[in-house]
Order: structure tokens, then C-alpha cells, then sequence
């Protein structure tokens, strides 16, 4: 007599260790996803102060000129990334007119770290400058002087030497010098 084979029921084990390797693979993808996607960087002002000041309100040829100590620093949010900035320069400019440069030397962020830069400018107002300028006549009397500060790095976010991405940060202040205070006030960037 023909007797039928019995199947045994399939087991499902097969269907749960694949899905389990998927969903072990793309909880691998986001986390490395998340790691090795370039940030950039970021660019803060910790405090500026004034040192130096002289000026003479008297025309027809008033003059000002102090020396600005800045600070800044840069923080590097990456992962297993540098951050190698480029030669940069701060530019401290009155009314448009270019009054104080100075250069800022090319340097690295390692990953996860804050680089605290300090930067001293020297501001000159000459009566080449200022000659016709009346509105600078009028502020040097008022006691009060009104700059704006930029300042641009530029350099690439490299990760673990093999991804390569160029960023630029920029900042641009607005600051009142006091010359009764002999202070920096009014600072927004």
C-alpha cells in the first residue's frame, strides 16, 4: 500500500535570520552615515578688548588709532576629521575704508577639538584717509566709533584621509569704540 511522505511544517527560521542581517546591516549604514558625514566647522567670537588708544578730535586733521586684541575660536564637530585652514587675514573697516589688517598663519583643528586663535590688529586712521571725511570728525567728537571687523577662513574638512571637502567660515562684527570707557562695546556678529 502507497503511503504519502508527511512534509514537516518549513520553519520560519530562515525568513528571521535574513531580516535580521538587514536590519543589522542598516543600523551599520546610518551609524557610519552619521559618523562620516562632513560638519562644518564653527566659528565663534570669545572676546575682543581695546589696548593703545590715541586720537585727537581737533581738525583739520583729526586722528585716531588703537591696537584690537581678538579672540576666536574654531570647533571641528567631526568625527576621525581634520580641519586645515588656509592663510586668512582680519579686516577691521570704518565707513567701507580698510583701516587695520593683519594676517592670521594657516593651522589645523583635529576632530572634536576647539583651536582658540588670538589675533592683535592695529588700527590707523590717517589724514589720508579721513580728509573730506566729515562724518569721522563728527564721531571722534561724540566720543564714540563705530567699526565693523570681517574675517574668513577657508581650508577642507578631511576624514580619516580618504573624503575631502572644502569649507568656509565667515564672521562679520559690528562694534562701537568708546573713548571715554577706552572699551569695545556694542559687539554683534
Amino acid at each position: 500500500m502507497y503511503q504519502p511522505v508527511r512534509k514537516e511544517p518549513s520553519s520560519n527560521k530562515c525568513f528571521v535570520y535574513v531580516f535580521a542581517a538587514f536590519v543589522f546591516c542598516c543600523a551599520i549604514l546610518l551609524i557610519s552615515a552619521s559618523i562620516l558625514r562632513i560638519k562644518k566647522p564653527e566659528l565663534k567670537l570669545t572676546s575682543t578688548t581695546l589696548n593703545g588708544i590715541g586720537y585727537n578730535d581737533v581738525s583739520p586733521s583729526p586722528f585716531f588709532n588703537a591696537t584690537i586684541i581678538t579672540y576666536f575660536s574654531i570647533w571641528n564637530p567631526n568625527y576621525g576629521g581634520i580641519f586645515s585652514y588656509e592663510y586668512s587675514n582680519i579686516k577691521v573697516l570704518y565707513s567701507g575704508v580698510k583701516v587695520g589688517v593683519t594676517k592670521i598663519p594657516n593651522d589645523k583643528v583635529s576632530q572634536r577639538k576647539t583651536k582658540h586663535i588670538n589675533v592683535t590688529v592695529d588700527v590707523n586712521f590717517l589724514k589720508l584717509i579721513v580728509n573730506g571725511n566729515e562724518k569721522f570728525s563728527s564721531d571722534i567728537g561724540s566720543g564714540m566709533l563705530n567699526l565693523t571687523s570681517y574675517v574668513k577662513f577657508s581650508g577642507i574638512v578631511q576624514l580619516m584621509k580618504i573624503f575631502h571637502k572644502r569649507k568656509t567660515l565667515e564672521m562679520a562684527c559690528i562694534m562701537n569704540l568708546n573713548f571715554t570707557s577706552h572699551a569695545i562695546q556694542g559687539i554683534h556678529c
